[in-house]
């Protein structure tokens, strides 16, 4: 619930009824728009699709991970084709968003660009990502240094910039790092900006299985893993909203 006709940024999470990092996340989503001072509301598309009310009472959106699915999966096909109509949703309504992790290889894939398992281009751990020459100049970004560490857990990526977007983040091991729509306020991010080490740290060790089974080899303790106090990234997602939305949505 809202207070005093603010409207809220909203949090589509994409996770089983019993994922204890459903909280965690919340939490860690909250931490990260604190500066906006807007209260966060949440729904979990695994459960049922987003309603429309719901995208058009948010001033914002923000689309997170899943700990447990692929985007391009069959058996998560229940629950992602009607997140593909969601995006369609979104960007009829102008809606500022941000995706991160899942979220980015969502907006991908609504976008026609092939999503895929790789372990070649897995991620887990605190690595670095640098700014594109389009990034260089892309508003957003500017108080960023054009390289930074970022927090990162994935073995799925986005198989290349989506037609009408810009890449504006990448690395050696994954090109696709960080992309922005050219005409919609959207913008998303392979890593995870939500969380700090501590909080990577945390949510790794819950899931620490099932990133086995996913790489090509067993990775080490999650504490050796992320990089405590580079969390440069953290402020990613307030800096999106703080540029996207206009004085009516902040007030």
């Amino acid at each position: 619930m809202t207070s005093g006709g603010e409207r809220p940024i909203l949090l589509i999470q994409i996770r089983r009824p019993d994922d204890l990092m459903s909280l965690h996340e919340r939490q860690c989503v909250s931490h990260r728009i604190s500066g906006l001072r807007r209260p966060l509301t949440s729904w979990n598309a695994f459960e049922s699709p987003v309603p429309s009310r719901m995208l058009a009472h948010c001033a914002g959106i923000i689309i997170g991970g899943s700990g447990d699915f692929s985007v391009h999966h069959p058996l998560s096909q229940r629950f992602v084709e009607p997140l593909l109509t969601t995006l369609d949703e979104i960007a009829a309504l102008r809606r500022p968003l941000f995706g991160f992790c899942f979220g980015h290889q969502l907006f991908g894939r609504g976008l026609g660009q092939a999503v895929v398992t790789d372990p070649e281009r897995a991620e887990l751990g605190t690595v670095e990502v640098v700014k594109t020459p389009i990034g260089m100049v892309t508003p957003v970004l500017k108080a960023l240094p054009d390289h930074f560490l970022v927090h990162s857990g994935h073995s799925d990526v986005v198989d290349g910039c989506p037609t009408d977007c810009d890449l504006i983040l990448s690395n050696e091991r994954v090109s696709t790092q960080g992309f922005q729509h050219r005409s919609l306020p959207a913008m998303t991010s392979q890593f995870h900006p939500d969380m700090t080490a501590n909080d990577a740290i945390e949510r790794l060790n819950a899931y620490q299985e099932g990133f086995s089974e996913r790489l090509s080899s067993t990775p080490p303790p999650a504490e050796t893993m992320f990089m405590r106090g580079a969390d440069d990234s953290c402020a990613l997602i307030d800096l999106f909203f703080r540029f996207h939305l206009d004085d009516d949505q902040l007030s």
